[in-house]
């Protein structure tokens, strides 16, 4: 009997942390929309420490805000390795005009993933980039995406 009031203490323990983690982030993402980045920062740190990936997520998306884009890229490669779609698409926009072909990779990743963004966003990447992309199939290709986004 013993082994399950333990068993109970840290499910409860648990528990609480996890209360204690999301209550955090929505801290966080209650001062963003206020656009008070460095008090949201600061509680989006500790969620995202503590495994909170949407945490991680708007604090990349601060960062970028901040024009501090290298740390938000690095935070969203970490995002993209746990298959974030939305974090693909970032690095996507963010890399599309050094280079178009790993934009392309990481929308067609995010697709994979289903995510509805990633083909309009494809779908403005063809557009955009014609002449570098499959120049017969680009106009043929951003329809389709653009198609599939409805």
């Amino acid at each position: 009997a013993q082994g399950y009031i333990l068993d109970d203490q840290k499910a409860e323990d648990y528990r609480l942390k996890k209360i204690r983690i999301e209550k955090l982030f929505r801290t966080g993402l209650e001062l963003f929309k206020k656009k008070d980045y460095s008090p949201s920062l600061s509680s989006l740190k500790i969620a995202a420490r503590n495994g909170h990936l949407g945490a991680k997520l708007l604090r990349a998306q601060i960062y970028e805000k901040l024009g501090n884009v290298e740390k938000a890229k690095k935070i969203y490669e970490e995002l993209s390795a746990l298959d974030d779609p939305e974090a693909m698409c970032s690095l996507a926009r963010l890399n599309e005009e050094k280079d178009i072909d790993k934009a392309k990779t990481w929308l067609e990743q995010a697709i994979y993933l289903k995510h509805p963004m990633a083909y309009l966003d494809l779908g403005i990447l063809y557009t955009r980039y014609a002449r570098q992309l499959e120049t017969e199939e680009s106009n043929v290709n951003a329809s389709r995406y653009f198609h599939e986004a409805i």
